[in-house]
């Protein structure tokens, strides 16, 4: 159960440090141009950076107090707060009649995360 949190951990940490990383540097003209992020029409510039911000802070969270063994407790911390800002997406994607899957199905393997290391094998 340890490897399949970790490898679950890992997957999710390269999701958002990728999508983090993207809502950080593309400009909102460059998101309010592309059709598969209507929701950025919604909100300020810095309102996608901080959601860029968190997802950056998530990601980090997931892996690296695991790998020191220091701050292990933020993991599981880091897994809900991620799972709760993609349950956050899911509701904008559906007042927006959107697709909700891509993040649904984020926000749920981020809330299997942290109840798997807050309950069942903690670091």
């Amino acid at each position: 159960m340890n490897l399949s949190l970790w490898i679950l951990q890992a997957l999710l940490a390269a999701v958002f440090l990728a999508t983090g990383m993207l809502h950080l540097l593309r400009p909102k003209a460059a998101f309010e141009a592309d059709p598969n992020f209507t929701w950025t029409k919604t909100m300020s510039q810095s309102g996608i950076w901080a959601i860029g911000a968190a997802e950056v802070a998530g990601a980090l969270g997931l892996i690296l107090p695991g790998l020191s063994g220091m701050l292990t407790g933020l993991v599981p911390l880091a897994a809900l707060c991620l799972g709760l800002l993609t349950a956050r997406a899911v509701a904008t994607h559906l007042r927006l009649k959107e697709s909700i899957a891509p993040a649904l199905t984020l926000s749920l393997l981020a809330l299997m995360v942290f109840a798997g290391r807050q309950w069942v094998v903690a670091l």
